[in-house]
């Protein structure tokens, strides 16, 4: 049974319960129509994290399929970004422009994750983060959560250990509080060989352990990092 979380209240009780808690979240920031009343209103309906852009643009900003323009936030973008801070909802930045990405971490005043989203040093993709985003983020006390989309994994046919190699270099450039979990099942048709579903997750847990990974970190990684974050910004 799934209980809709609203906070940690819910996710402790979840937990305690056998259940598994989940957030509404949305992606893409042009759900709210440029109002920050329907933002108010989502917000009383249960979502608790919004992506702020797609790959394109929308009222909020630039997405990375536009990164041409050099645009980032608009101003709504950045009320957007300061009210959901007020309310106590998740920032999400993946598939923001890079320079919405640097927007949103100046101005927000809680941790901010990307979602689902991989490391450009391994895969050379638009969507994935730069060693020097990764930092920022890392230093802000965000979370990366790490996407199975074999497009962002940098392999023709990835696997597990491809998987594990970008948890590997999150934990390299921010820390190990900064990895997560991202996968993106509902997002591809295609995923990595051995993680077919959701079933097959102790494989990650069986690679970090073969990489000398302790159980504080890897506890961490498979969803520690995120309820903190959770914790923090969610009233």
């Amino acid at each position: 049974m799934v209980l809709h979380a609203r906070g940690m209240a819910d996710i402790k009780e979840a937990l305690s319960s056998g259940r598994i808690a989940a957030f509404l979240s949305i992606e893409g920031g042009e759900a709210l129509e440029g109002s920050l009343g329907v933002l108010r209103v989502m917000y009383r309906m249960g979502v608790r994290s919004i992506t702020l852009t797609w790959n394109g643009r929308n009222e909020l900003g630039d997405g990375v399929d536009e990164e041409i323009t050099g645009g980032g936030l608009t101003g709504f973008g950045a009320a957007v970004v300061a009210e959901m801070n007020r309310l106590g909802m998740l920032v999400d930045v993946s598939h923001l422009s890079e320079r919405g990405f640097w927007d949103v971490l100046k101005i927000s005043r809680q941790p901010v994750i990307a979602s689902h989203s991989n490391c450009r040093a391994l895969c050379d993709h638009p969507r994935n983060l730069k060693d020097e985003q990764i930092k920022a983020l890392a230093d802000k006390g965000g979370v990366v959560g790490i996407t199975f989309v074999p497009d962002f994994l940098g392999s023709e046919n990835p696997s597990v250990d491809d998987v594990i190699a970008h948890i590997d270099h999150v934990i390299s450039v921010g820390g190990p509080d900064c990895a997560g979990i991202g996968s993106d099942f509902d997002g591809t048709e295609r995923l990595p060989v051995g993680l077919n579903d959701c079933s097959r997750l102790p494989l990650i847990t069986k690679g970090l352990l073969e990489r000398g990974y302790n159980e504080e970190v890897i506890k961490k990684v498979l969803g520690g990092n995120f309820i903190r974050v959770i914790g923090q910004v969610i009233k």
